[in-house]
């Protein structure tokens, strides 16, 4: 029977849709709907399939992403690991339809605290400097999580304590605008400029005491803001 006169993918339809990827029987036009809809629905064990085939890596959904990118949300190193084996560009970013942030996976991957993929971004190259298109990189993403895993593995793999993004902000002003104590202990023991200020003249102080950042606010202090 052609691919095309399957019924549409659901989770009872998931194996046979295996046994076609197996054999080779996706065709490249086809891939996109099935990526969408297997993220729409929740349709996991057909992302999983469908980030094995090549063809697959360049297509991006409707929030711009690339399947490294979804990968990288859902914290599935097994998921990323699919990606690269199929060709998957490490540091490519996406095409955000709406806001077009030019993120790349390890941007998104350093969102969610102590997520796992971190750690093989890093090993497969991922470059943790890159910018985005507001000039952040994934270390003002690992910053304002409460955690310090992502931070810890960008700093350890050589990551700037301090780049500024367009707006002047360093990862301490976002760690501080986030009210997170522990990375913002962590920025500033490996050199993060405690007085540092974006192009509004806020420095990591102003941020956290004009969002009640008690913690972070004693600590700063304590250091010499």
């Amino acid at each position: 029977m052609p691919l095309s006169e399957l019924a549409e993918p659901s989770r009872d339809s998931e194996s046979a849709y295996a046994v076609l990827a197996s054999h080779g029987f996706f065709l490249p036009d086809q891939i996109p709907k099935l990526l969408q809809q297997a993220k729409d629905e929740n349709l996991m064990n057909l992302e999983k399939i469908l980030f094995t085939v090549s063809d697959a890596m360049d297509h991006i959904d409707d929030d711009g992403n690339y399947p490294i990118h979804r990968a990288c949300q859902l914290n599935d190193p097994s998921l990323l690991q699919h990606c690269l084996n199929a060709g998957a560009e490490v540091n490519q970013p996406d095409v955000g339809a709406a806001d077009n942030y030019g993120q790349t996976a390890l941007h998104r991957a350093c969102c969610k605290d102590k997520n796992e993929v971190v750690t093989l971004l890093l090993e497969k190259g991922a470059k943790p400097e890159v910018p985005d298109n507001s000039g952040a990189t994934a270390v003002h993403n690992a910053a304002q999580c409460h955690g310090t895993f992502n931070l810890k593995k960008l700093l350890r793999a050589g990551a700037p304590v301090s780049p500024k993004d367009k707006l002047g902000s360093t990862p301490l002003l976002r760690a501080a605008l986030f009210g997170s104590s522990k990375n913002i202990e962590l920025l500033i023991e490996n050199g993060a400029d405690v007085n540092a200020s974006n192009t509004a003249g806020s420095t990591a102080l102003h941020l956290a005491a004009g969002l009640n950042h008690t913690a972070a606010v004693i600590f700063l202090l304590s250091v010499g803001a």
